[in-house]
C-alpha cells in the first residue's frame, strides 16, 4: 500500500510539472516552423519541400536545409539558426531569442516576456 502511495503522490508530482509545459513556437522567413517545450525541453522542427535534413555523429538533428541547430554539452538544443536557447539553473528554458520566460515559487510558468526576434 506505502509502494502504490508514493507511486501516486510521484505521479501527481510529475504530471503538475509537465502539465505547465509552455510550447514556444517560432518560425523562420521561409516557413520552416520551430518549437521547445519550457520544461521538458522537447524540440521539434517542420521543414519545407527540398529541405535536406543532416544529422550528427549522435544521430541528432544538426541542419534542416540551411538552418544549423547547435547543442549544449547536456545535449540541450543550444541554437537555432540566430535564435539562442538559455537555460536555468533548474534546467528550464529561460530564454529563447528576446522572449523571457519566467516562472513561479513553484516552477510553473507565470509570464512571458518580449518577443522571438
Amino acid at each position: 500500500m506505502k509502494k502504490l502511495l508514493l507511486i501516486l503522490i510521484f505521479f501527481l508530482i510529475s504530471n503538475q510539472s509537465f502539465s505547465n509545459d509552455l510550447k514556444v513556437k517560432w518560425e523562420d522567413s521561409d516557413g520552416r516552423e520551430f518549437s521547445i517545450r519550457v520544461i521538458s525541453k522537447k524540440f521539434d522542427y517542420t521543414f519545407i519541400p527540398g529541405d535536406t535534413i543532416d544529422y550528427d555523429r549522435f544521430g541528432r538533428v544538426e541542419k534542416i536545409g540551411p538552418i544549423v541547430i547547435d547543442y549544449d554539452r547536456f545535449d540541450r538544443v543550444e541554437k537555432v539558426g540566430s535564435i539562442v536557447i538559455d537555460y536555468d539553473r533548474f534546467d528550464r528554458v529561460e530564454k529563447v531569442g528576446s522572449l523571457e520566460i519566467d516562472y513561479d515559487r513553484f516552477g510553473r510558468v507565470e509570464k512571458t516576456i518580449g518577443r522571438i526576434k
